[in-house]
């Protein structure tokens, strides 16, 4: 598939970990303590992360393990507040554990469904989890150690374990948790987003918007998801929805340098992160306004080419459609009205095809002076 984005990741973007100091202390968590755990809201799944992905034969084979003593990957935690630890690394398998324990396998097709009620509850609620809607009886579906003759385990459930029942509730996962020694709001934001980044083993990479949302999921960035359903952001950006939330990424760049342009600085990582911690204090009425204001800006969008945004190896042009966006909403955001600049567009050419302009496009991205210089180039040329 053609990855339609730019790539904006400058070299020396990411957080250097000796800026703060953390440590990693080992636990072992018994089953049963780890289940206790999640139904009472101590260990947290981060909103955003994936949703449970297991099939039945794969989530067999991890109870098996336990039932029979053999050692299974180490779980990440981040301590980010008294009993409260935030899932690095691990989800997959603590909530095999918490489902065998429970005696309920998530019905497929139920599994969004159910990362959204437990994004909304801490947990999941006794009903649901009783709701064969959503749940089916979890036996565990192992195959036969030697021919003709089957796995003694196949078929159990958590309540039919019998003489295995209590060293299962007993057995240990080696737990590392991690976090600061020297409590600084700052750095243990950037801290948490850089371990997530480097410890999440999970199949495929989380992305940067996708650790982002799991730290600071808060109204605004909901709001920004639904922004990115809208048609007139669509025709430009591509019907297609980006997996790792790299077109939300962008709708929160936008917003971030329309809010706090006058006080970026390198790196756009922590200038994004630190955008999107502050972002979950924003009013309801304050976001139903930015709502609206997006809302009469996605008409606008409507009426342009979309190709008007897109480069020569046709990938998005970031830069250029957050300039335009900059521009566009400026002083409505001044006013707190709604009343939002149209740029034709042979403005929007004249800027994308400007040889000045262009350079900065071409240069490093994150770089301040660059980025001041480009707004004022954008500026000078949209004649404003």
């Amino acid at each position: 598939m053609k990855d339609w984005y730019e790539d904006l990741s400058d070299e020396g973007d990411d957080y250097p970990l000796d800026e703060y100091e953390m440590a990693a202390n080992p636990n072992d968590f018994n089953v049963l303590t780890i289940t206790n755990f999640i139904d009472r809201g101590v260990v947290k799944i981060p909103n955003f992360q994936r949703n449970y992905v297991w099939d039945i034969n794969r989530a067999s084979r991890l109870i098996e393990s336990l039932l029979i003593g053999l050692p299974v990957p180490q779980i990440f935690f981040y301590e980010d507040a008294k009993n409260s630890y935030l899932v690095i690394d691990g989800q997959q398998r603590l909530m095999t554990i918490y489902y065998y324990i429970k005696g309920r396998f998530p019905r497929e097709e139920k599994r969004v469904e159910l990362r959204k009620i437990f994004s909304e509850k801490g947990t999941l609620p006794n009903n649901i989890m009783a709701d064969d809607e959503y749940f089916r009886k979890f036996n565990l579906r192992l195959p036969a150690p030697v021919p003709n003759q089957k796995n003694k385990f196949s078929g159990k459930n958590y309540e039919t374990l019998v003489d295995y029942k209590l060293s299962f509730d007993l057995r240990t996962i080696r737990s590392i948790i991690v976090k600061p020694v020297i409590k600084n709001e700052e750095s243990e934001d950037s801290a948490i987003f850089e371990l997530f980044n480097r410890l999440n083993t999970g199949g495929v990479n989380l992305g940067d918007q996708e650790i982002r949302a799991s730290i600071y999921h808060s109204d605004f960035m909901m709001l920004l998801n639904k922004l990115n359903n809208l048609s007139g952001w669509r025709n430009i950006i591509g019907t297609e929805i980006d997996i790792h939330m790299r077109d939300i990424e962008i709708l929160l760049r936008c917003f971030s340098f329309l809010f706090e342009k006058d006080s970026y600085t390198k790196s756009v990582k922590r200038f994004l992160n630190n955008f999107a911690k502050k972002s979950k204090k924003l009013k309801k009425e304050r976001l139903e306004y930015l709502e609206n204001l997006f809302i009469k800006f996605d008409n606008y969008l409507s009426e342009l080419d979309g190709e008007l945004f897109r480069t020569k190896t046709g990938r998005f042009g970031t830069l250029l459609f957050e300039n335009i966006f900059y521009y566009s909403l400026e002083e409505a955001i001044k006013n707190e009205d709604l009343n939002i600049k149209k740029f034709t567009a042979q403005q929007i050419l004249t800027l994308k095809n400007d040889a000045a302009y262009s350079t900065l496009l071409s240069g490093p991205s994150s770089n301040t002076e660059a980025t001041k210089e480009r707004y004022e180039l954008a500026k000078k040329i949209l004649g404003l």
